[in-house]
């Protein structure tokens, strides 16, 4: 890197303990900083060990820092030299890349506190940089981890359940209660309605924390299976190349329809804030109690999907695919996100 680059701001994503999809927010803020005001970045680091989710036996146990390989970003050595010298400020202190003085510093980005300050940092920082965030989280993700989707588009399902809890009423979800899983049975009126209204089985994969019970009423139905046990980078980027998503409240499904621009289905309450950019995007995010207030563009927008691919009632499988270049980083084994192929 040339030497006169130290002469400038530094980037640094602060992503604390947090999960995968919060903890991105701190990630892409650095990113959209740094290429706007032509900054180098250190590399965030996610060594923290969370122990909830080997208590609640979850398929994921959130451990992410072999998922990525941050070339291109300060690593080793280096970050820690730069961490350890250079004085820090915070990046709500910095405007346009203000650099008093001309001295070398860090401009220390985090994550959000509260849901009102995700929000509004989402709004203000995030949205309209959908491509350059998905180009760039591809980009560091290791190619072991990368989605192998050959069919391309699906219905993604993305179903909440690990630390959400159930809500005590509807009225509570629909009112907006954070952190509280969606029924699995309006996942699966919501899939029944719209392959009903497009007349075509179209092809669903269900990406969830949740155990097979808890999803049997969904994994129960035609043309339907669940991803493997993969990294959680790996179902969000697959989420990314859905035509549709049927969201939970969750932040996961926020980043899975954002970085991929899918529109999405929600449950009233749940929908958080808007992800599609340009004209017309929020008329494809729609919060639905029944199959039957499904709106006409999101049908339409799925009819068009089934034109382009004359997709057909079929069965549907998975063929795990091994990749020697990358060891799974959970388990030790060599894997890689399953391929859809006809039975």
């Amino acid at each position: 890197m040339p030497p006169e680059r130290f002469n400038r701001l530094i980037g640094y994503p602060l992503v604390g303990r947090f999960g995968l999809a919060h903890s991105i927010m701190a990630w892409a803020r650095c990113i959209v900083w740094c290429r706007s005001n032509d900054a180098s970045m250190l590399s965030p680091s996610w060594r923290y060990l969370k122990i909830g989710p080997y208590l609640r036996g979850e398929r994921d146990k959130r451990q992410y820092t072999k998922l990525f390989d941050f070339t291109g970003y300060h690593t080793g050595l280096r970050r820690a030299w730069i961490l350890a010298t250079h004085p820090r400020i915070d990046a709500s202190s910095v405007v346009n890349g203000w650099n008093e003085g001309g001295r070398r510093r860090v401009v220390v980005f985090r994550n959000a506190d509260t849901f009102e300050e995700q929000r509004r940092l989402f709004q203000d920082e995030i949205m309209g940089h959908s491509r350059l965030l998905h180009q760039e989280i591809r980009r560091v993700t290791r190619t072991c981890h990368l989605p192998v989707v050959p069919l391309g588009r699906h219905i993604a399902i993305h179903v909440r359940r690990g630390d959400f809890n159930a809500p005590a009423s509807e009225s509570e979800l629909s009112g907006g209660g954070r952190n509280r899983r969606t029924p699995i049975e309006w996942y699966r009126e919501m899939l029944v309605g719209l392959r009903s209204r497009c007349q075509a089985d179209i092809p669903a994969i269900v990406y969830s924390d949740g155990t097979d019970d808890e999803l049997q009423a969904v994994l129960d139905l035609p043309n339907v299976i669940r991803s493997p046990a993969t990294a959680a980078i790996t179902d969000l980027l697959a989420i990314a190349e859905a035509d549709l998503l049927l969201a939970s409240g969750s932040g996961f499904s926020l980043w899975g329809s954002f970085l991929g621009q899918v529109p999405r289905i929600c449950f009233p309450g749940q929908l958080l804030m808007p992800t599609l950019e340009g004209p017309g995007g929020t008329s494809l995010e729609v919060a639905c109690r029944s199959a039957t207030e499904i709106p006409s563009q999101s049908v339409a927008h799925l009819k068009q999907v089934v034109d382009r691919r004359s997709l057909r009632s079929k069965e549907w499988r998975w063929q795990a695919e091994r990749n020697s270049s990358c060891r799974d980083w959970q388990g030790g084994s060599d894997t890689r996100f399953g391929e859809l192929k006809r039975a």
